[in-house]
């Protein structure tokens, strides 16, 4: 039914291996562990920031494993996506209108502050 893990390259082929031989629910428990690995990568970070820590070697360390958590959590996205049955479009269509919103909330904040400071 499916190639070898080893000689596929196509991203989508991978994802559907992984779900047949896994099963939706070990896999939807794999994305909350990757969501928690990212979620941990990034306090460890904050905490380094706060704690003034400059050591470029350790900041790189937290950056690649920051990077590292993304790209697990992309893939265990394209997991659910295909699960659920959500196409990119769908994403695509609600990550604009976030975005119009945040750029909204952002726009007002801006003005508030001009205005609080009397700015131009």
């Amino acid at each position: 039914m499916f190639k070898e893990a080893a000689e596929s390259t196509n991203h989508k082929e991978v994802v559907e291996k992984a779900i047949y031989y896994f099963g939706k629910t070990v896999q939807k428990v794999v994305a909350i562990e990757e969501l928690s690995e990212l979620q941990k990568a990034i306090s460890k970070s904050i905490r380094y920031d706060e704690m003034g820590i400059t050591n470029p070697d350790r900041e790189e360390k937290i950056r690649e494993d920051v990077i590292e958590e993304i790209a697990d959590v992309g893939i265990c996205m394209k997991q659910i996506m295909m699960m659920l049955d959500i196409d990119e479009k769908e994403i695509d269509k609600i990550t604009k209108e976030k975005i119009g919103r945040l750029n909204d909330r952002v726009n007002a904040l801006i003005a508030e502050a001009k205005a609080a400071n009397h700015l131009d």
